[in-house]
C-alpha cells in the first residue's frame, strides 16, 4: 500500500519569502549552488529552485524544489522533485538533509505528511 502523495513533500505555514529563504539557507549549508532568489520565482508567484548536486557516491542528483500555494488560507507546499539520479539519494537528500534543517528550525510551522 503506497500513500497518496509523494513522501519528498511538506507542507508550510511560513510565508512563501521566509520558506524560501530557510530552504536557501538550507541548500548553502549543503554546499548546493543556488540561483539569486529573482531568478526562482516566476510571475504568478510560483516558486521553482533546480539543485544540482552529488550524492556521497559522487553521482549527479538534479531536481527542483517548487513551493505552490495550497490553498487561501497561507498554506503552501513544498515538492522536491528528483530530474536525475539515484531515487534513494534523492530522498536521503531531502529526508536528512532539508527536511530535518527545516523542521529543527520551525517546528511549529512545518508538518510531515
Amino acid at each position: 500500500m503506497c500513500p497518496p502523495d509523494r513522501m519528498t513533500q511538506f507542507y508550510s505555514l511560513l510565508p512563501t519569502d521566509e520558506l524560501l529563504a530557510v530552504l536557501i539557507e538550507a541548500l548553502q549549508a549543503q554546499s548546493v549552488l543556488t540561483p539569486s532568489l529573482e531568478d526562482v520565482v516566476d510571475k504568478s508567484g510560483n516558486v521553482r529552485v533546480p539543485i544540482y548536486h552529488v550524492d556521497k557516491r559522487r553521482c549527479p542528483l538534479q531536481g527542483e524544489i517548487r513551493i505552490l500555494r495550497y490553498n487561501n488560507q497561507g498554506v503552501s507546499v513544498v515538492k522536491f522533485v528528483k530530474g536525475r539520479g539515484d531515487p534513494l539519494e534523492f530522498r536521503r537528500f531531502f529526508k536528512v538533509h532539508l527536511f530535518d534543517f527545516f523542521y529543527l528550525t520551525f517546528p511549529d510551522h512545518g508538518s510531515p505528511l
